[in-house]
């Protein structure tokens, strides 16, 4: 197994959308989604870093590990700069994946690709992104095409936006760029469905919409393919080939069969009663031999 822990953050507040790592999304919390997807994965340890008593006791009741986060690194004062730092100092492990839960429609699938592409590849940080296609401006001025050419929109320039719903970092660089993307990094491109992050209420609205009309209903279509496969694996005409050689039917036996069955009754019967024949004779000649 590869050295790599996953780190599910979990903070105990929220500024935009009030409890929600714990409130209801599509029956469970984002929490508890979050957990059962990297249950799958080939990690080492799972560990809710948080400063939450109520995600500690999900992590508790989900047989993972969990990390009391200090109120600091859990506040608005505390930079990106400060927590990713504490985060790597606060993990024993080489490798680090990072799970947010605020990104429950990343699938299995794509976290396993993500995986190997980290391991496949001469990098020290894996950072999931999006592709933007629009017109950007900074300081009053186009960032990605000029005023006097503004091309259509799918030909602006690729630009990449961190989404950070999965990040892989090798724990030493983490500590070293006090950051999640560090001197080496490997971009990994996510569909525009897994890079949503849920951040407002309706983030949240929308992402539940999202999960379950592709997620639910996909592991639905799933159960449902696995009970015709099986349904169709058996017909009407089972019984046919559920027989035992050993106890055939009377229509099923042969003439010659039936005539060897009928000689070897035929011998047992008489066997059998000329052996009780000469055991009479045998008890009253032994009882009576002074008679003759």
């Amino acid at each position: 197994m590869k050295n790599l822990t996953a780190v599910i953050p979990v903070r105990q507040g929220s500024q935009r959308v009030k409890n929600k790592n714990f409130k209801p999304f599509a029956g469970k919390s984002l929490l508890e989604h979050k957990i059962d997807i990297i249950k799958k994965l080939p990690v080492k340890d799972i560990i809710v870093n948080t400063d939450s008593e109520i995600a500690i006791d999900i992590a508790k009741k989900a047989g993972v590990s969990y990390f009391k986060r200090e109120p600091y690194y859990a506040s608005s004062e505390c930079t990106n700069s400060e927590y990713h730092e504490y985060l790597a100092k606060s993990t024993n492990s080489e490798d680090i994946l990072v799970a947010q839960v605020t990104a429950p429609l990343i699938n299995l699938e794509t976290y396993l690709e993500a995986i190997d592409l980290f391991y496949n590849n001469n990098c020290n940080s894996l950072m999931s992104v999006k592709t933007v296609k629009e017109y950007l401006w900074f300081k009053d001025k186009p960032i990605n095409y000029t005023l006097d050419y503004a091309p259509n929109s799918q030909d602006l320039p690729n630009y990449f936006s961190p989404t950070f719903g999965i990040t892989i970092v090798k724990r030493e660089a983490m500590l070293k760029a006090k950051n999640f993307i560090c001197n080496k990094p490997y971009f990994y491109e996510v569909s525009e469905i897994e890079a949503i992050d849920i951040d407002t209420p309706i983030d949240f609205d929308f992402a539940e919409f999202l999960y379950k009309k592709y997620i639910l209903n996909i592991k639905k279509i799933a159960l449902v393919a696995l009970c015709a496969a099986t349904l169709s694996s058996c017909t009407k005409d089972w019984l046919d080939v559920n027989t035992t050689p050993n106890d055939p039917l009377a229509e099923n036996v042969s003439p010659d069969f039936i005539l060897a069955g009928a000689q070897t009754q035929a011998y047992g019967t008489q066997a059998v009663t000329m052996n009780r024949l000469g055991n009479v004779y045998m008890y009253n000649w032994g009882a009576n031999v002074n008679s003759f």
